[in-house]
């Protein structure tokens, strides 16, 4: 059964992760002051725990924003994902090498929280988007190209979720070798351009409205520096975006309404036309009776 994609509104999932977010960013705050008070009965010396603290409150303060708007503030709870993870990894190789059990035991703890989180975020996205052809990563990252091609000074016909929905639909009916480079192009841009273009580590989706513009203009235009440096892959990113993003958005009845482009079938010289098939004579009848 294929549900319909959900665009407006946070999930009930959603709502859900951002609670958990800022629940965890809250106990890690405590943990930090319990630690740095506490630190000599957990048998971890001070340069060991102090490291520990500025970790959990860097991710408390990471979450703290990110529970803060799950959407707007992508960002900073990616950073606090990887933050999470590398702490759990750190604690667990910690209490191991030590044969710390209070190390080990917080690091487990926080691995069972990571994946927890993990595992939320991701049924969240599922009850947003139910994509067809691109993978649910693949389909959020051509939310945001979508938000950043399609500038029509916030008179759009159509929203980016819903010209993403239109490229979806129509990859999933197309039966190519090229699709899977499509899928590549996706990849590309959300984990390589931001780190070409803006040097930044942040992947395409986490970046701001003016720096996702940056990043395509840089990719789109002609001449420059840029464009002598790329290969060849880049130059076919490019062409991919403007195809896909001219059918989903200007191939849709509202694009085409608002670019002026009326159906031949509805202009006014069309009534008056016969539509009736015409016939004509086989021109090699003579030379088959022969």
């Amino acid at each position: 059964m294929d549900y319909p994609m959900k665009v407006y509104g946070l999930n009930l999932l959603e709502t859900f992760l951002g609670r958990c977010i800022s629940f965890v960013a809250m106990l890690l705050t405590a943990s930090s002051v319990a630690l740095l008070l506490w630190h000599e009965n957990l048998s971890i010396s001070s340069p060991y725990s102090a490291a520990g603290a500025v970790a959990m409150v860097g991710t408390s303060i990471l979450f703290t924003l990110g529970g803060g708007g799950i959407r707007q503030n992508r960002a900073a709870m990616d950073c606090g994902f990887g933050l999470l993870a590398l702490m759990s990894l750190g604690w667990c190789i910690f209490g191991a090498v030590k044969l710390n059990l209070y190390a080990a035991s917080a690091g487990f703890i926080l691995v069972v929280i990571f994946i927890g989180l993990c595992y939320l975020r991701l049924q969240a996205v599922k009850a947003r988007f139910n994509p067809r052809f691109f993978s649910l990563r693949q389909f959020e990252t051509l939310v945001q190209i979508a938000d950043t091609m399609i500038d029509t000074d916030g008179n759009e016909a159509l929203n980016s979720i819903e010209v993403a929905i239109r490229i979806d639909r129509l990859m999933a009916n197309v039966d190519s070798p090229a699709t899977a480079q499509i899928r590549l192009v996706m990849v590309l841009t959300e984990w390589l351009l931001p780190l070409l273009v803006l040097g930044t580590p942040l992947p395409f989706s986490d970046l701001g409205s003016n720096e996702r513009r940056r990043t395509i203009e840089t990719l789109i235009k002609p001449g420059g520096l840029w464009r002598k440096l790329t290969t060849k892959i880049f130059h076919d990113v490019a062409r991919t975006f403007k195809f896909l993003f001219c059918a989903g958005y200007y191939g849709s009845p509202e694009g085409m309404a608002q670019s002026g482009f009326v159906p031949f079938e509805q202009r006014p010289q069309y009534s008056g036309l016969d539509h009736s098939p015409r016939h004509y004579p086989d021109p090699f009848t003579k030379e088959r009776n022969l």
